[in-house]
């Protein structure tokens, strides 16, 4: 299944017609529309709407490991030189509340990648630290959800550039047609993912992990190491690289020192990478 969430009803209808989605009547907590291939969600905006939203859907509808998670929203950008419209991936994502950083495994080509920064308000000055160039109000929540019930593979952040964080109103049809005119853009999107998805299914992670396991234990890795670092094996994987050899070659490493286990690890990263 092809899920999509947006918080807004203006970043949903063009999709809603484009893919010919019907409404679910029989859903009142949400604005939900699908067909047999594709249910999209309109959360409300904000992190918090939008994770309790995913929350639901998965909750509602099941999801596994051949399923795709797609948010599809409006951003800011602080680059004038960026012209509206503009379709942008998340590479990164920033809660700008906690300072949690999520990293989505990109696979999807020939798109722009960005780091997105999340905001909890509205921003509109161009002078705000943003850690990077482009926010919204949503990325964080997505990817907090999505962190409960997939792989960090089967979602995807799909941002368009909708102003320059200012406080210019744009008209509704204006909105709409941004999203319109990336509708082809966002269906090659959810082709490149489904075919990785399909790539991944069923891949076999025993012989890495007890390899992990072993590292683990001796490099006294902390567990936002392994966080971060199961997932790049995974990807590594995907990708085709041989990852138990990779592995093997840090069995012998020894943790002596906080500075040596992250020197250790991030050569370990630099080898997945």
């Amino acid at each position: 299944m092809i899920y999509i969430h947006t918080a807004l009803s203006v970043e949903a209808s063009p999709i809603i017609e484009g893919f010919k989605l019907k409404k679910d009547m029989d859903t009142k907590e949400f604005q939900v529309f699908g067909n047999e291939d594709v249910i999209l969600i309109v959360s409300g905006v904000g992190k918090v709407k939008c994770a309790m939203g995913i929350a639901y859907l998965f909750g509602k509808y099941g999801v596994c490991e051949k399923d795709i998670l797609l948010n599809v929203g409006y951003c800011g950008s602080s680059n004038l030189d960026v012209p509206l419209g503009t379709l942008k991936l998340a590479n990164k994502v920033v809660d700008m509340d906690t300072g949690r950083e999520y990293f989505p495994d990109l696979f999807v080509t020939g798109y722009e990648q960005e780091c997105i920064s999340c905001f909890s308000n509205v921003i509109t000055n161009r002078k705000e630290n943003t850690e990077g160039v482009f926010v919204d109000m949503e990325s964080a929540g997505v990817m907090e959800a999505s962190y409960k019930f997939l792989y960090p593979h089967q979602t995807v952040i799909v941002k368009i550039v909708s102003d320059y964080m200012d406080d210019e109103r744009k008209d509704v049809l204006f909105l709409k047609s941004l999203i319109d005119k990336n509708l082809s853009n966002i269906e090659d999107i959810i082709k490149q993912s489904r075919d990785i998805v399909c790539m991944a299914q069923g891949l076999n992670m025993a012989e890495e992990d007890a390899i992990l396991d072993r590292i683990r234990a001796n490099m006294r890795f902390t567990k936002g190491m392994m966080d971060l670092l199961r997932p790049r094996v995974r990807k590594a994987k995907i990708k085709g690289y041989d990852t138990v050899s990779i592995l093997c070659g840090f069995l012998d490493s020894k943790s002596s020192s906080k500075v040596e286990r992250k020197r250790v690890f991030d050569e370990l990263l630099k080898k997945l990478k």
